[in-house]
């Protein structure tokens, strides 16, 4: 067996530590024996938490559902407000216009609904993944994570960090950024998650993050993506 050399004192190099026996100076393996080590690092942390291998196409359903219930809710409201903004243009314009204090509050009702619509539309665009889908499913995980990344404001989207958490637990191995997402979350917020899918039941309790206390057997079949897991209490 061929022994590795310290280049600066020439003792023995532990094959294992890639560290000098005597000066203790720290080397680098080659760059193919350092991705063979991340390959094996990598498959190491899948196994101490319990990762599935699921297929791409798989992880692009996940996140397209976590966003089609906001959509089609954004959607109800949106037509509510179309009607809210109709109906008070239609209040005034029967107001007679020598009647200008009358107007006003309709003519308010009207502002505030082309507002409501215009946040609304936003909202529907923010909801839209189909482009993060479309990487996802070839593949190309950080661009996808990017973009949701780009679409998080001021005002935190559960959806959006639903999404993120996913990629970086399913796909990414960033595990202490999963596990931080989570736990930064408040218990509505996780509980509705988990709500609609109980693959975050897994995620949390496979990265040792306490659940909200409630009755896991509500999450047991509504999902064809890690039913039936249990709380951790």
């Amino acid at each position: 067996m061929k022994h590795l050399k310290c280049t600066q004192c020439g003792a023995n190099i532990n094959s294992k530590t890639l560290t000098c026996d005597y000066c203790g100076s720290v080397f680098l393996s080659s760059e193919i024996e350092t991705n063979k080590n991340k390959v094996n690092k990598t498959k190491n942390l899948k196994d101490v938490f319990h990762v599935r291998d699921l297929s791409n196409q798989e992880i692009a359903s996940l996140i397209k559902s976590l966003f089609s219930r906001n959509i089609h809710s954004e959607i109800f409201v949106l037509i509510f407000m179309f009607f809210w903004t109709a109906t008070a243009i239609f209040m005034v314009s029967v107001i007679p216009n020598d009647i200008l204090i009358a107007k006003l509050v309709p003519s308010f009702f009207v502002l505030l609904g082309v507002y409501m619509i215009i946040i609304r539309i936003k909202s529907i665009i923010n909801h839209n993944v189909s482009k993060e889908v479309k990487l996802i499913s070839e593949g190309k995980f950080d661009q996808a994570k990017q973009i949701l990344l780009s679409k998080q404001t001021k005002k935190v989207n559960s959806s959006i960090v639903g999404a993120i958490i996913i990629l970086d637990y399913f796909k990414l191995d960033n595990f202490d950024e999963a596990r931080s997402l989570i736990i930064k979350m408040s218990p509505l917020e996780l509980t509705l998650l988990i709500n609609t899918t109980s693959v975050f039941l897994e995620i949390a309790n496979n990265l040792g993050v306490k659940t909200p206390d409630f009755n896991p057997n509500l999450y047991s079949h509504n999902s064809s993506y890690g039913g039936g897991y249990t709380t951790k209490l």
